[in-house]
């Protein structure tokens, strides 16, 4: 299982034939192009192609062998999905910090995608960090911050990763998992790619 970063709160994740993206109209990817089987965004933008599914609605879902849900919260889509096992927690855009009921619908995480821009925009990197504490995830990627390519208006990752005390964290151009550590959050960084 590996996943990739496109920039923003796009990424492709591939295991085995299928392939996931999530929010690519924000990162201008081209679905086809990168071959997604699954398309997941965290609003309601239809995206355009006709050799993929996808689920921008709130509901159960699915596709391939894999376990989808879309949670509404504040206008936006929270995306939980589950492949082979491992579930994710995508929560997009998001401005405020989900109420203990979304928690609650959220569950158990293996992996949670969290934003970390900006206070105005979304979530920064303080109320990601609260987050993180509730969910208590087996691993966290940060996303929706500046990268070389986006969010001019947004921030970096160094204020979140030294909020968490990480002084030196590789970032990766993509990433697989393996088994999850049993006594600690992993926080892996991607790099943003087309």
């Amino acid at each position: 299982m590996n996943i990739k970063w496109h920039g923003l709160s796009a990424f492709s994740l591939k295991h085995k034939d299928i392939k996931i993206l999530t929010d690519p109209h924000l990162a201008n990817i081209d679905a086809a192009k990168v071959g997604a089987n699954i398309v997941l965004t965290s609003d309601d933008t239809e995206i355009k192609g006709k050799d993929f599914q996808q689920f921008n609605w709130p509901g159960e879902y699915e596709s391939q062998n894999v376990s989808i849900q879309i949670i509404p919260f504040e206008g936006k889509n929270i995306l939980l999905f589950e492949i082979d096992g491992v579930k994710f927690c995508h929560l997009g855009s998001l401005n405020e910090n989900p109420t203990s009921e979304i928690l609650e619908k959220i569950g158990g995480v293996d992996v949670l995608l969290v934003p970390i821009g900006n206070k105005e925009k979304m979530m920064d990197h303080k109320g990601a960090i609260d987050v993180i504490e509730q969910i208590e995830p087996k691993c966290v990627i940060p996303m929706n911050y500046k990268s070389e390519k986006y969010g001019e208006d947004l921030g970096t990752n160094e204020a979140f990763l030294r909020e968490l005390g990480l002084k030196e964290v590789e970032e990766h151009e993509n990433y697989s998992f393996k088994d999850f550590a049993v006594d600690k959050t992993e926080y892996v960084v991607l790099k943003a790619r087309d």
